[in-house]
């Protein structure tokens, strides 16, 4: 899943893991105002794709919340808590 997620960011963007299933990812310098949403996008179809484990085959649900913190002083815990609010949810389809 790491190498799924790290493909679908971009090269000076920041990749983590906060904890459990949650992750977090910095877009440094977007060069648009649609470029959260365009990594969230590349997010949500890296993990469309099934995962092999043994002789099955798992599909992953997700959501992915944005939240902007342009021109505001926000703390990690603030971003965090908006962007889970304002998480789209697309949940795995199962066999």
């Amino acid at each position: 899943m790491a190498r799924r997620f790290a493909s679908a960011v971009g090269a000076g963007d920041l990749l983590a893991r906060p904890g459990g299933d949650e992750f977090a990812v910095l877009v440094h310098n977007p060069q648009s105002p649609t470029a959260a949403e365009q990594v969230a996008r590349r997010l949500i179809e890296s993990l469309a794709q099934p995962v092999r484990v043994a002789d099955l085959s798992l599909t992953v649900g997700t959501c992915v919340g944005i939240v902007s913190s342009r021109g505001r002083e926000r703390d990690t815990h603030e971003l965090m808590r908006l962007a889970a609010g304002g998480a789209l949810c697309r949940q795995g389809t199962g066999p």
